[in-house]
């Protein structure tokens, strides 16, 4: 459940981030309230975090279309543009006492 809260919290913030850009860039400037803001998402969905992934980008999908669904962001709807990373995550790296650490 907090992982839960977490992921809906970040969308928040984004989503607030997202407005504040909107009005500062052209809000004032009598621009039209219509079309989408594109969003990327960068989410593991393949390999083995790829649970996780899909999980967080399911709760991202259902807060996007709760905010479409209310009118969007300052008229507009959101849009995300999905990528999952290229590379595998490398193993964390291991200290021996032939290889000290650097200060």
């Amino acid at each position: 459940m907090r992982v839960h809260r977490l992921a809906l919290s970040a969308i928040a913030f984004l989503v607030l981030g997202t407005a504040v850009t909107a009005i500062s860039i052209g809000g004032s400037e009598g621009q039209a309230l219509s079309g989408e803001y594109k969003i990327g998402v960068l989410e593991p969905l393949t390999g083995p975090l790829a649970f996780e992934g899909k999980r967080h980008l399911d709760g991202y999908e259902a807060m996007r279309d709760m905010i479409n669904a209310a009118g969007g962001v300052m008229g507009k709807r959101l849009v995300f543009v999905v990528a999952t990373p290229s590379t595998p995550p490398r193993p964390p790296a291991r200290r021996t006492a032939s290889s000290p650490a650097r200060v």
